[in-house]
């Protein structure tokens, strides 16, 4: 009956004390393009490496619930994506948050993004900081650990009685002390009842502490955090055809613009160009004919925002100068004449921007021109044409950028 006893207590220490650790999971959401396939392969191998388990799956968007669902669907501690545009990639990962409805999201972005080693190391690392970092469970105190109720020894075993009898002694002191106190025998048997000899009662119940679950290790044997690297910087070229009017009667100029710009900062840049209108022909009326046009040179600051991974939009303001000019062919009794005139100018240009290849981008958009004063051409003493109240213009054309070199 002790041994029976006994296993029973060892098997419900070795259940409520011992449990296998999990490994955490992962799940990787691959990218809807798939134009990165070897990226996410690095990052499934240094997840894996680390001891966790990766299970793959498809692009549902990148909304936190879309993300929360694939989270319960897994159970899964993290859900991994990794992306890329040009030179830059990205890393977005949701974490579950017991204390919220919505898994906690971070967005991780690398500059160098054509290293598919170097995005899943940092990729890898922010799981294994995350999930490690979550606090263990500790393991419950004695009381509630020990649901069954603990089995008492028998009553007859006690210190005292260690030694063992015969059956033949056993019996002759029983017999005395059933002739001799009939109320001794009473309270023998009546354990609970008896105050001349208690009985000890049992050890108090300690589990075994629960063992930690092991790292690997490796772990600490990753390289430390590699420090961002500074965005890389471009400048470039723009040749566009440039299509202008407005009010004044001039009609509609065509003309070429060029353009070349350098990045500043991570929105700002700096732009220059020079821009030439001229009419398609020659202007008649009753005193003869008039070829005008206007040539001129501006300095601009640009914002620029990134709509898309190959669309972008500029914003652009600024000044210059500008060389307006005319030559006139009167009939007779006029007299033909031609003159220049400088003027100032106030621009702004808004730009959408397509990229077509690694180096090249198409570009669209539409600026204005106020002239400081307006450029006024006069025929026989009246004016005839006027440019610059405003000068509205039209552009397209093709860009060329560089990465500017490191210093």
């Amino acid at each position: 009956m002790a041994r029976r006893a006994a296993c029973l207590l060892a098997a419900t220490v070795w259940l409520t004390g011992s449990g296998p650790a999990h490994a955490a999971t992962v799940v990787l959401v691959h990218a809807p393009d798939a134009r990165w396939r070897l990226a996410e392969l690095r990052v499934r191998d240094e997840l894996r490496a680390l001891g966790m388990t990766v299970t793959d799956a498809g692009a549902r968007g990148r909304d936190d619930g879309a993300m929360a669902t694939l989270l319960a669907e897994h159970a899964a501690a993290a859900v991994v994506q990794v992306s890329r545009n040009d030179e830059r990639a990205a890393v977005t990962l949701w974490f579950v948050d017991p204390a919220a409805t919505a898994p906690r999201r971070l967005e991780l972005a690398i500059d160098d993004g054509r290293q598919p080693g170097l995005v899943a190391l940092r990729a890898a690392e922010m799981v294994h900081t995350e999930t490690r970092g979550r606090a263990e469970p500790e393991p419950a105190p004695a009381a509630s650990t020990s649901a069954a109720p603990l089995v008492p020894l028998a009553p007859w075993v006690t210190p005292a009685d260690a030694a063992p009898r015969s059956p033949i002694a056993a019996t002759t002191n029983t017999t005395s002390t059933s002739a001799t106190t009939p109320a001794s025998l009473s309270n023998a048997t009546n354990p609970t009842t008896a105050t001349s000899n208690p009985l000890p009662g049992p050890a108090p119940f300690t589990p075994l502490p629960r063992p930690s679950p092991a790292l690997p290790e490796f772990a600490d044997d990753l390289p430390p955090p590699v420090a961002p690297a500074a965005p890389v910087k471009h400048h470039g070229l723009l040749v566009a055809a440039n299509v202008g009017g407005g009010p004044g009667g001039a009609g509609v100029l065509t003309g070429l613009e060029l353009t070349g710009w350098r990045e500043l900062g991570r929105r700002l840049e700096f732009a220059g160009g020079l821009t030439g209108l001229v009419t398609p022909g020659w202007r008649t009326d009753l005193r003869g004919s008039i070829l005008l046009g206007l040539v001129g040179g501006r300095a601009q600051l640009g914002l620029r925002w990134q709509l898309g991974s190959r669309t972008t939009l500029r914003l652009g303001l600024g000044g210059g100068l500008a060389l307006g000019w005319a030559v006139g062919r009167a009939t007779s009794p006029y007299r033909s004449a031609s003159d220049f005139q400088p003027i100032g100018m106030l621009s702004a240009t808004l730009t959408l921007a397509v990229r077509l290849g690694p180096r090249l981008s198409a570009h669209g958009g539409a600026g204005i021109d106020v002239l400081l004063p307006p450029l006024s051409v006069r025929s026989g003493g009246v004016e005839a044409f006027a440019i610059g109240r405003p000068l509205l213009r039209g552009l397209l054309g093709l860009a060329w950028d560089w990465p500017l070199a490191r210093r």
